[in-house]
């Protein structure tokens, strides 16, 4: 009875181990996307691109009028630092994130126009779950790496480890 008790609870531990093995696989196959190429690719690198244009222009619109000062500097600066980001495909996830959440709370909080924080929201939320594509600087940094063996015909060694010792082999480590 003793066995089969140890059996169960082993074969259980297997189990969680199991699926906490492939819960962790997963979210880690969603944090590195594929980074599309061909015109899937070229569709996001379009979002990316207008995306940034309307987080660049209010800042720069800002910079050419009045100073800005205490709130609306600090908003400014926030979204010129995310059109950056997603204009190079930098931290594409975080920073679609960002823009969706300070999107929703400009509307909310600023009152500001519902229709431009909708559109800005829905496009942070579009990179934020499509990921930057293969033209940006996170597919060059996370993207797929190749990774070569040699042939191991052609750069084989002889084997100094199997010669015995008395014959000047190397020493047991």
């Amino acid at each position: 009875m003793g066995q089969s008790m140890d059996r169960i609870d082993a074969m259980i531990s297997v189990t969680a181990l199991d699926a906490e093995a492939h819960s962790v696989s997963c979210r880690m196959r969603r944090l590195f996307s594929t980074f599309a190429r061909g015109s899937a690719g070229v569709g996001l690198l379009l979002i990316r691109l207008v995306a940034a244009v309307v987080l660049l222009a209010p800042p720069v619109t800002g910079l050419q009028s009045e100073p800005q000062v205490g709130l609306t500097l600090l908003l400014h600066a926030i979204s010129a630092g995310l059109g950056i980001l997603l204009l190079t495909g930098l931290w594409t996830v975080s920073a679609g994130t960002l823009v969706a959440l300070i999107s929703l709370w400009s509307v909310f909080s600023l009152q500001a126009e519902w229709l431009y924080c909708a559109i800005v929201g829905i496009l942070g939320i579009a990179l934020a779950l499509l990921g930057p594509g293969a033209w940006s600087i996170d597919a060059r940094h996370f993207g797929w790496k190749r990774i070569e063996i040699p042939d191991r015909i052609k750069t084989a060694r002889p084997p100094t480890e199997c010669v015995p010792r008395s014959l000047g082999g190397p020493l047991p480590r």
